[in-house]
C-alpha cells in the first residue's frame, strides 16, 4: 500500500477516534487531534517500512509483555511505599546493572524497562552492553 494511502488512513481514524473519545470539537480538542493523528499516522508508516517481511519479533513482544504484567505489581509496591513514607518511613530503592545484547532495540528496551512506577533507567552504557536500572524497594 503506498506510504501516503497509510499515512491518511491512519491518520483519519486516529483523528476521529480522538474527537469520538474527547466528545467535543472544540477548537482546542480538533487542534489537539490532529497532532496526535498526524504523530499516530508518522508511527504507523514507520512501523509498515520496517516490517516489510510482514514479521514481527518475538522477543521485544515477550519483553513487552512481562513489563505490562509487572505494572499492577508494581503499582501495589509503589502504593505501600507511598504510605509508608505517610506514616515516617523512609522508602528505599535498588540500582541493578542489567545486560542488554540487541543493540538496534536499546531505545525500547530502555522504555520498557522504565514503564513500571517502581522502576526507570538511569544511564544507558551502549558500550559495556549495560543499562543501569533503579528500583524501588529492596536495600538501597
Amino acid at each position: 500500500m503506498p506510504t501516503a494511502r497509510v499515512w491518511l488512513i491512519s491518520f483519519a481514524g486516529s483523528w476521529a477516534l480522538w474527537l469520538v473519545l474527547a466528545g467535543s470539537v472544540a477548537r482546542s480538542e480538533v487542534v489537539a487531534g490532529a497532532a496526535v493523528a498526524a504523530s499516530a499516522a508518522a508511527i504507523a508508516v514507520v512501523v509498515l517500512r520496517g516490517r516489510a517481511n510482514g514479521r514481527v519479533p518475538a522477543a521485544p513482544l515477550r519483553r513487552l509483555g512481562a513489563a505490562l504484567l509487572a505494572v499492577p505489581v508494581d503499582m501495589a509496591g509503589l502504593a505501600i511505599a507511598l504510605l509508608g513514607a505517610a506514616a515516617g518511613k523512609p522508602a528505599s530503592g535498588r540500582f541493578e546493572e542489567i545486560r542488554v545484547e540487541d543493540g538496534h532495540g536499546r531505545a525500547f528496551r530502555a522504555a520498557v524497562e522504565s514503564l513500571s512506577p517502581g522502576a526507570y533507567v538511569v544511564d544507558d552504557e551502549h558500550a559495556a552492553g549495560t543499562m543501569l536500572v533503579h528500583r524501588l524497594g529492596g536495600r538501597g
